[in-house]
């Protein structure tokens, strides 16, 4: 009678265990929603060996403040795996030319002076769909995946959306709270142009667009 009593007493406890299991598995598959804010630094990305020369004995990036604001959506699709998409909206601020006076003559390849004017004539305002494969261990989580990344208000040769990876690596504070980091690096080149070797032979001269920030995510649902 005993081991009777033993056995069912056992089989309850793990039949209640299984379903909570199943329970928590399946709130954990559930979509999850939440909302962003980022905030970093995009730049551009250039061979300054193609240059002949630099301005002040320094290498420009032009690096400028970005903030981004959006809304996430997460769907689990295993234990540790997830997809990750949503909207984000960001403005690019502005930062003082660096070629105040240009009736000096062309020192570099056009592109370069199209690079000042991007981040110097005025803020920008963007929009960006970000599409990521997320690895969660306990509380850190591995992102990769790719964004695209759209201007509003640009109409120049900066204009141009762009595709590119976008990495990420973050740790959950809590049920609610996310911080990270994530580096976006654009696939796509720009600055159709050349520059002069020693030889006096025409080098192509491209770049491309990357930001680096810090995001933190709040979970609505």
């Amino acid at each position: 009678m005993k081991k009777a009593t033993t056995f069912l007493l056992l089989f309850y406890f793990l039949s209640q265990a299984c379903s909570l299991a199943q329970e928590t598995s399946a709130n954990n598959r559930k979509t999850r929603i939440s909302a962003m804010n980022g905030i970093g630094f995009s730049y551009f990305l250039y061979d300054v060996n193609k240059l002949n020369r630099r301005i002040h004995g320094k290498r420009y990036q032009f690096e400028v403040p970005n903030f981004r604001l959006g809304l996430l959506v997460e769907q689990p699709i295993s234990e540790k795996l997830s997809l990750k998409t949503g909207l984000r909206m960001g403005i690019r601020t502005k930062r003082k030319s660096i070629y105040p006076d240009r009736s000096s003559g062309l020192v570099y390849p056009y592109s370069f002076y199209g690079m000042d004017e991007q981040v110097s004539n005025s803020w920008a305002y963007f929009y960006e769909v970000p599409l990521s494969i997320v690895y969660s261990q306990q509380k850190i989580r591995i992102g990769a995946g790719v964004l695209y990344h759209g201007w509003i208000n640009i109409l120049s040769e900066g204009s141009s959306p762009d595709l590119g990876l976008l990495p990420s690596l973050s740790y959950a504070l809590n049920a609610k709270f996310t911080f990270g980091i994530e580096y976006f690096y654009a696939l796509n080149e720009r600055g159709v142009d050349y520059v002069h070797d020693d030889y006096g032979q025409n080098i192509p001269f491209r770049y491309r667009n990357q930001f680096v920030q810090f995001t933190v995510e709040y979970r609505l649902k």
